[in-house]
């Protein structure tokens, strides 16, 4: 495997675990006591869907990440159009 390949494959597993240590610290600290493991799944499920899509973030002008996404693609489609 190419070196470039392996620290690749490297960066994506310490923003994975970083991922998970914020979840962590965000959802499983902050709500506990848990009665079940179902709620500890639901409560993750429900803080990764507004991670991946509601947040706003500043680098992209305050706007949730899927809300950039489609605007990104559209602008794409427009581009193709033209073409």
């Amino acid at each position: 495997m190419r070196p470039d390949g392996l620290n690749a494959r490297r960066i994506h597993r310490i923003k994975h675990h970083a991922g998970y240590l914020q979840c962590k610290a965000e959802v499983i600290h902050r709500r506990g006591p848990w009665r079940t493991m179902d709620t500890v799944e639901y409560a993750t499920l429900e803080w990764v869907d507004w991670f991946n899509n509601r947040r706003l973030l500043e680098p992209i002008g305050n706007v949730p990440p899927a809300e950039a996404q489609a605007a990104s693609y559209a602008a794409l489609d427009q581009i193709a159009q033209a073409a």
